[in-house]
C-alpha cells in the first residue's frame, strides 16, 4: 500500500493524542509515540488488512581502519574511501564513515522480522590527521547505486511476495 496512507493515519493518530513532539522542547513523549504507533498499527491492520510495515532509512556507519578502500554493509566490491585529492591519497585511512540503506520489516507487534542493509556511498574519511568530507550536494547522486541498493534490500521481499501469490 501507498505510504501516503500510513502518513494519513500517522497524522490522525497523532493529532488525537496532541502531537508527540513537547512543543517547547522539541523532544519526542516516548509514550504519545508509542501510542501513535499501536494506533496506526491497528487500523492498518483492521482497515487494509497489513499485517507487516516495512521500514527504510539511511544510516552512518563509522568504520575504524579500513585502508585505502572498504567492503561495507553487503557491498561486493571494494570501493575507494572518499578522497577528493588524489595527489596525497592516503594509503590507509584510521576512519571512515559510510551510508547504508537499511530495510526493516516489522509485524504489528513490533518483532523484527526481516533486516538487511547495503552500501550506498562513503561520505567522510580520517586518514594523517586530516578529513575529507564528501559535500552534501554530492551524496546520494548515483542512480545504479541507489537501485542496487533497493534491490538488494527490498528485492528479496519482492521477490518471496511474487512467489507466494503464484
Amino acid at each position: 500500500m501507498p505510504s501516503a496512507e500510513t502518513d494519513r493515519l500517522w497524522r490522525r493518530a497523532a493529532g488525537d493524542v496532541h502531537g508527540i513532539y513537547d512543543p517547547v522542547t522539541g523532544e519526542g513523549d516516548k509514550a504519545r509515540f508509542e501510542a501513535v504507533q499501536k494506533a496506526v498499527y491497528r487500523d492498518l491492520a483492521a482497515e487494509d488488512h497489513v499485517d507487516a510495515v516495512l521500514y527504510l532509512k539511511i544510516d552512518s556507519v563509522v568504520l575504524f581502519l579500513p585502508g585505502s578502500s572498504v567492503k561495507y554493509c553487503g557491498t561486493a566490491r571494494d570501493e575507494p574511501l572518499y578522497w577528493p585529492w588524489p595527489e596525497s591519497a592516503p594509503s590507509q585511512a584510521t576512519v571512515a564513515v559510510v551510508l547504508c540503506l537499511n530495510a526493516v520489516l516489522v509485524d504489528l507487534d513490533g518483532r523484527d522480522l526481516y533486516g538487511i542493509r547495503h552500501g550506498l556511498q562513503t561520505v567522510d574519511t580520517y586518514a594523517e590527521q586530516t578529513r575529507a568530507v564528501r559535500p552534501i550536494p554530492q551524496r546520494l547522486q548515483d542512480e545504479t547505486r541507489l537501485m542496487e541498493a533497493i534491490e538488494a534490500t527490498v528485492g528479496p521481499l519482492a521477490d518471496a511476495g511474487k512467489t507466494r501469490a503464484h
